[in-house]
């Protein structure tokens, strides 16, 4: 039943979730139990490491409901489109199309959009098709499992976008500007759920992407070398794409599926990096490391030194400064390369911060130093996705 599910264990789960709803966890045991009618249906057993292992028929489980449980999982796939918002620091003047895999479309008229450019929060469209269900729930779970993917592409290939698909459900504070009667404006607090909406959003499970007008202008596109090597961002700009973007798609989507996992790790930190940057401008270049890492070759069965044991060959520091080097090259690209890697002891094992922060505020010092180091935190982003986009791109001609 599961092994022959085409669309993944997770996908599996989310199907048998949807017919059996009741479930608890074995304390102490890599179990879960689904319940029927008050009696235990299906015991899935999994591995350590959350891979599937096993499954066991209980007595809630008669042989019709069992036929109804099998005729889910073969349950026709049609063709849905999800369509959900991603953010940029600039904002979407047209559209663009990778195949039939997504669309980018900038927002309609009547959607909310930042008051200036400098806002950094610019809406845009992504629209994706995936294999739909007639089941509200497991259709939403799959076009969000889909959309997911690319926008996590996104996020890391394409330079001020971010991914907040698939986080959890967040409440705040934010100040609110309202005027009164006499036209003066006053401040007020409100505490809601952070999020973006607006009236007459697309409908979901549409078959195809949304009809381009004739005469929209598609995103320009810049040379790759010059569109990673920018940095900051002006009241002219617009969404552009790298003119290397298709290629790199191309790359990922012909990867085996472990080194599309290796891909989607890099983009997760790249993600992460922009996203806590505004908390811990030191935390977002530790994040910017660990893109990194997370593309580093394997060391394979390392040899060790008779005499003391200790392990010969290439320390990781050293991997992952020859990687820099490798896939990243040039002289000036030569300061970035030695920031992360000296970044990489000073502040991922805690003994360091950036200026400002331990009791200041950071960069609020007008000082050369804290000026700088907002630099270097843009421009360890932007080392780390320099050399991960070259790494898909010469993962095609890897036999």
């Amino acid at each position: 039943m599961f092994e022959g599910h085409v669309l993944g264990l997770s996908d599996a789960l989310e199907v048998l979730g949807c017919q059996l709803n009741q479930a608890m966890q074995t304390p102490g045991a890599n179990t879960v139990v689904y319940r029927r009618n008050g009696q235990d249906a299906l015991v899935l057993a999994f591995k350590r490491d959350g891979g599937y292992a096993g499954i066991h028929f209980g007595p809630g489980l008669d042989d019709n409901y069992l036929v109804q449980l099998t005729a889910a999982f073969r349950a026709p796939r049609p063709r849905h489109v999800m369509s959900v918002v991603f953010f940029s620091t600039a904002p979407t003047t047209g559209w663009w199309r990778y195949r039939d895999r997504f669309q980018i479309l900038a927002m309609p008229p009547e959607a909310p959009r930042p008051p200036h450019v400098f806002a950094g929060v610019h809406p845009a469209l992504l629209e994706v098709p995936y294999n739909g269900s007639e089941i509200d729930a497991l259709d939403e779970f799959r076009g969000a499992v889909a959309a997911r993917e690319v926008n996590r592409l996104l996020s890391a290939l394409l330079r001020g976008t971010e991914d907040r698909l698939g986080q959890f459900a967040r409440q705040d504070w934010v100040v609110l500007a309202e005027t009164d009667d006499d036209d003066s404006q006053r401040w007020r607090s409100h505490f809601g759920q952070l999020g973006y909406t607006w009236r007459g959003g697309r409908a979901t499970r549409e078959p195809n992407f949304t009809p381009i007008p004739d005469g929209t202008i598609q995103l320009g596109t810049v040379p790759k070398d010059d569109y990673y090597a920018k940095q900051g961002i002006s009241e002219l700009d617009v969404l552009a794409l790298p003119d290397s973007l298709e290629a790199c798609l191309d790359s990922y989507f012909e990867l085996p599926a472990n080194e599309q996992d290796k891909a989607l790790r890099w983009c997760h930190w790249l993600n992460h990096a922009r996203q806590v940057a505004a908390l811990s401008p030191s935390a977002s270049i530790i994040a910017a490391v660990q893109s990194v890492e997370a593309l580093l070759p394997p060391v394979v069965a390392p040899e060790h030194c008779e005499t003391c044991g200790r392990t010969i060959g290439p320390s990781i520091g050293m991997r992952f400064r020859q990687f820099l080097e490798a896939y990243a090259p040039g002289e000036s690209y030569a300061r970035y390369r030695d920031l992360l890697y000296r970044s990489r002891s000073r502040l991922a094992h805690g003994g360091a911060l950036l200026t400002g922060e331990l009791r200041h505020l950071a960069f609020r010092d007008f000082v050369p130093k804290a000026w700088g180091e907002r630099e270097d935190g843009e421009g360890a982003l932007m080392i780390a996705r320099l050399a991960g986009a070259n790494w898909l791109l010469r993962r095609r001609q890897v036999p």
